[in-house]
């Protein structure tokens, strides 16, 4: 009996310390952003929507990643990218109340006569197979988080959504967050400060996060100082291209641009940067966007 017991013992202490050395076995997030450009309007040098959204899920899928942060898509857009995405879990799709539609009806009459009853501009996908969603919320960017409005000097309505996922391996929680700022001086300044204030007062700080967007910010132009302030990080840092400061010009993401505005961002001693590329169209005469995907690798501890 003494024997049996024993080796019973040392069975439940094996399984538990082995599962926690499991538990602090690093964990690759493969990270996308990426600004699809919205199906109703044209760019030069983008072809329709029609014309490139095949190509536009090929390097999502190629490339494979655990978080997307889409930005720019339209309510037509993102149910084509859940259709041709399965597998991913969906949150930012936000109803808008009659106040809403109102208030763009005054503000912004295109956008209501294109009938949008759903704002979508920035929308988070993750691969279910890897997380399970605990809880899940936006906010407005705007002096009224809860409620819509343009009162920053924003040309559009802009908003930040988020998701506290687990992952499912090892249990481990964390944030993505994901944005578009307004292309307009000074909303992006604005914008920066509220979206770490309304972070930090109303996320758990302890949990890595992981923020993605196009903040059309770059490091001459908005607030990219506050936006990389400790313990924030650029992943571009990650890249052989990017100066000891990470704040070179040298590759651009947006096709009309010279700066990088597009970004991801992550804080907490758990993640580092591991790769930072810029994603190239598979078909060089068919631009993707007039932005292009950037793609990360986090590594998790």
């Amino acid at each position: 009996m003494r024997a049996a017991t024993c080796l019973l013992l040392a069975a439940v202490l094996s399984g538990i310390f082995g599962c926690a050395g499991r538990a602090e076995e690093p964990v690759t997030l493969r990270v996308l952003t990426f600004n699809v450009l919205v199906d109703w309007e044209t760019k030069e040098a983008v072809p329709p929507w029609s014309a490139r959204r095949d190509l536009c899920i090929q390097v999502v899928r190629e490339a494979d990643p655990d978080l997307i942060g889409f930005q720019e898509t339209s309510p037509a857009q993102v149910d084509f990218l859940r259709e041709s995405l399965p597998g991913y879990g969906m949150v930012g799709a936000v109803a808008l109340t009659e106040d809403d539609l109102a208030y763009l009806t005054e503000k912004l009459p295109l956008m209501a006569a294109l009938g949008v009853r759903t704002f979508t501009d920035a929308m988070l996908f993750y691969k279910e197979a890897v997380f399970e969603k605990v809880d899940e919320g936006h906010w407005w960017l705007c002096t009224t988080p809860e409620k819509l409005a343009m009162d920053l000097g924003n040309a559009f309505p802009r908003i930040m959504v988020w998701a506290r996922l687990r992952h499912k391996a090892t249990g481990r929680e964390m944030y993505a967050i994901n944005t578009h700022f307004d292309n307009t001086m000074p909303s992006q300044v604005r914008m920066a400060a509220l979206a770490h204030e309304w972070i930090d007062q109303h996320l758990d700080k302890s949990l890595p996060m992981v923020f993605t967007g196009d903040f059309n910010t770059d490091p001459n132009r908005g607030d990219y100082a506050r936006l990389t302030e400790s313990p924030w990080r650029d992943a571009y840092l990650a890249s052989p291209l990017a100066s000891e400061t990470g704040h070179d010009n040298n590759v651009p993401t947006s096709l009309h641009g010279n700066t990088r505005i597009d970004h991801v961002f992550y804080r907490g001693a758990a993640l580092d940067a591991k790769e930072w590329r810029r994603v190239e169209s598979p078909d060089p005469s068919k631009n993707l966007s007039d932005h292009y995907p950037v793609f990360a690798v986090l590594e998790w501890r």
